[in-house]
């Protein structure tokens, strides 16, 4: 294999695994190539993938490998739950192993999380609860089924 074609297979990978847009400089800083070859690399790799349900797309200022719209809907059946990033992970983590804590000290802990929180609550992982004037957050028993863990009783109820 030469070299040209590790680097695309090295672009392929670093693309598949991403949970975000890669940008062209830090694609060109781990493969050392400019952003003209990184970009005709990526329309080599789409000529590869002609005959496959993805591709390598821009978005904003990075590129992503993604499904073709013929397939997106088909095969999002399989996929219902959207990936969370490390940082949504963390956050995540921190409601679990508190199992219910308040929104002023999660945010005390993980700093300005609210658009990751509400995507948790959106997705079913996370509950919302308020007392009195307090908010706290719990996980919930989709949380549970998603990370296939089994709680305690009371813990991650539905």
């Amino acid at each position: 294999m030469s070299r040209w074609d590790e680097k695309k297979r090295l672009l392929e990978a670093a693309l598949f695994a991403a949970s975000r847009p890669l940008s062209t400089d830090d694609l060109s800083k781990f493969l050392g190539l400019s952003g003209v070859s990184i970009e005709r690399m990526v329309e080599e790799i789409n000529e590869e993938l002609e005959n496959h349900p993805f591709q390598v797309v821009k978005r904003g200022d990075g590129w992503e490998m993604r499904l073709k719209d013929d397939y997106t809907e088909a095969a999002l059946k399989f996929a219902p739950v959207p990936e969370l990033s490390k940082s949504e992970l963390r956050t995540l983590a921190v409601i679990a192993l508190k199992r219910k804590i308040s929104a002023t000290e999660l945010y005390a802990i993980r700093g300005n999380v609210r658009d990751q929180v509400r995507k948790m609550i959106r997705m079913g992982l996370v509950r919302e609860r308020r007392e009195g004037r307090r908010v706290y957050f719990t996980v919930t028993g989709r949380f549970s089924r998603y990370f296939d863990l089994a709680l305690e009783d009371g813990e991650g109820g539905p």
